[in-house]
């Protein structure tokens, strides 16, 4: 009798066992048939560059010719292992999805105390998502709407997992936050003052991975035309009790034009309010400092002339304290990039056909980091010792440690 109990229990465990390995080879085969309904008819540049699980965020906007598209996020399979910045190894504990935290030197303040000083390169867009215990590169991609939520529709699949309690992408109608770096373009029929007094751009472009900032005028059209940078650094991950040091704007510059070569033909950074940290609107245009006589964040040494940029290469701006005084240690430090007749209300020069002066950088759209913007923030901080000392004396001579 306990024998054939036992048999028949070992049978309705595999009869239970094969019908739930029946069950869940018929949802993953729906869930293969509908990935493949939701994809069939798309062309290949509508396709997502990565499963709607890798999706990190999204959002609504324009493209150049003003078609309705959604600019989204995904984590890629390159992974971002700890990385060396100058010579200095990276803190892994402090990265964040758009900042790294390098340790250059700790100086000890007393046997309990010591200062920390940190070189920290925040990007104007994430750059990294964390899976367990690794972190993957960001990259940005866009497709139509309509392809869009076909691909994040949920599947039957799915809807079971949700039932277990595993989180799943779910698009909505609902505008999710994006990157808010870019460029916004001006025009002027025949009139300087019109580009340059403008309240609001001809287009956003921050679904782009071309950024522009310069002062145009085409004779043949006779047209104005006027280009500003807008670039927002996350640097909320800053700690609240930093003093900072000193601070750098990093911009990748691949292209310039300098048909005009004056006093006016430079390139310096103002503080912008743009009203979305994530997002760039064609009403933003004069939020990119003061329309006339710009408040600048770093010292007249600083401006970036045009003709002495070396094409491609990074664009260092030192900060001045007026700049630094800009970086927010709670939420988001909004940096511009103008061009000298911009900011200084000066008509690039009417009396040529075309004249164009200007630059060309990658915002944080372009694939990888390597050509990111980026501000540099070295900071101090001051935390517990991690010097113990249980017997003997600790003397402190100018920074350096003796014991006894």
């Amino acid at each position: 009798m306990i024998i054939s109990n036992l048999l028949k229990m070992k049978n309705k465990i595999l009869l239970l066992g094969l019908v739930l390995a029946v069950l869940i080879i018929g949802l993953i085969g729906i869930d293969i048939y509908q990935k493949y309904n939701q994809r069939k008819d798309l062309n290949t540049n509508e396709l997502l560059k990565a499963s709607k699980e890798k999706i990190v965020n999204y959002e609504f906007m324009k493209d150049e010719n003003g078609n309705n598209i959604i600019a989204y996020l995904y984590a890629s399979e390159i992974k971002v292992p700890q990385n060396t910045y100058r010579g200095l190894k990276e803190d892994m504990t402090k990265r964040t999805e758009n900042s790294q935290s390098f340790l250059k030197e700790v100086r000890q303040i007393d046997y309990e105390t010591a200062e920390e000083k940190y070189v920290s390169k925040f990007y104007s867009g994430p750059a990294f998502s964390k899976e367990g215990d690794d972190w993957y590169q960001i990259e940005t991609a866009t497709t139509t709407p309509q392809a869009f939520f076909s691909q994040t529709r949920l599947t039957i699949l799915d809807h079971v997992r949700e039932f277990f309690g595993k989180e799943t992408f779910a698009a909505t109608d609902t505008t999710y936050s994006g990157v808010g770096d870019g460029y916004l373009y001006s025009s002027g029929s025949g009139s300087w003052n019109n580009a340059h007094d403008a309240s609001s751009g001809i287009a956003s472009y921050n679904s782009s991975s071309v950024a522009y900032a310069g002062s145009e005028y085409d004779g043949y059209e006779e047209e104005y035309y006027i280009g500003r940078i807008f670039l927002p650094f996350n640097t909320s991950g800053l700690p609240d009790d930093n003093t900072i040091l000193s601070a750098s704007l990093y911009i990748y510059a691949y292209s310039k034009q300098n048909d005009v070569d004056d006093d006016f033909d430079y390139l310096t950074v103002v503080q912008t309010t743009q009203d979305s940290n994530t997002s760039l609107t064609s009403g933003d245009f004069d939020q990119c400092g003061a329309i006339d006589d710009p408040t600048v964040g770093i010292n007249e040494s600083q401006k970036k002339d045009l003709s002495d940029i070396s094409i491609p290469s990074y664009i260092i701006f030192d900060l001045n304290s007026t700049g630094i005084s800009w970086i927010s240690k709670t939420g988001y430090t909004k940096l511009g990039i103008r061009e000298g007749h911009d900011v200084e209300d000066e008509n690039i020069s009417p009396s040529e056909d075309e004249v164009y002066n200007g630059i060309y950088i990658r915002p944080s759209e372009y694939s990888g980091t390597d050509n990111d913007p980026y501000l540099e923030i070295t900071y101090g901080i001051v935390v517990e010792s991690r010097i113990k000392i249980d017997t003997g004396k600790i003397k402190i001579d100018s920074g350096k440690i003796k014991i006894d």
